[in-house]
């Protein structure tokens, strides 16, 4: 990789071919799908190795990679952003049959009427599910709702269904968030 050490930005071809790159390290009988499979793995891991658009010429720069910035980025997001998303996403849905209502993430009980008719209760992304955990913040939130509606009893228990996100889905759900919020920044002028 020494021949594709950083040089000016208005170069028109930089760097080294990876026909260049395969000769200089393959030995005779050894696999090459391997040296493939190790530059594939660089290039998606390093911050400051680059690829031309046809992926042929490889090259280091002084600057991190667009991947590099966005990772950095989303590592800065915070979790109150990240929830705030997912319920905007959530707040698009619209009422479909079988359902009188969708309640999307309700702040307490007296959001989600007292009626007989079926109603789709969506949890908030805090309030997450895992079956083998006893103390679900999940369970919390839905006994609350089938409980009560503000201080009265509930009397149409039994028309209201829930969907609560799961615990060990939604930390990679999270996650793709944080890089979502990340990419939408990169075209948006930081302040």
């Amino acid at each position: 990789m020494l021949g594709s050490a950083p040089t000016v930005r208005d170069q028109n071809v930089r760097g080294i071919e990876k026909s260049r790159l395969r000769l200089g390290v393959v030995q005779p009988g050894e696999n090459i799908a391997n040296f493939n499979d190790a530059l594939t793995t660089l290039q998606s891991a390093l911050a400051y190795l680059y690829t031309n658009p046809s992926g042929d010429r490889f090259w280091y720069d002084t600057r991190p990679t667009l991947r590099k910035t966005v990772e950095d980025r989303a590592t800065q997001v915070a979790a109150s952003d990240v929830e705030y998303e997912i319920e905007t996403r959530l707040h698009e849905l619209r009422k479909e049959p079988p359902f009188a209502g969708i309640h999307i993430c309700p702040g307490s009980s007296l959001d989600v009427p007292d009626e007989q008719a079926a109603r789709l209760v969506i949890l908030r992304p805090s309030e997450e599910y895992k079956a083998s955990n006893q103390n679900n913040i999940a369970i919390t939130a839905v006994n609350d709702i089938l409980g009560n509606r503000g201080n009265t009893p509930r009397i149409y228990r039994n028309m209201l269904a829930f969907i609560a996100p799961d615990q060990d889905m939604m930390l990679s759900l999270k996650q793709e968030v944080r890089r979502f919020i990340a990419w939408r920044s990169i075209g948006t002028p930081s302040v």
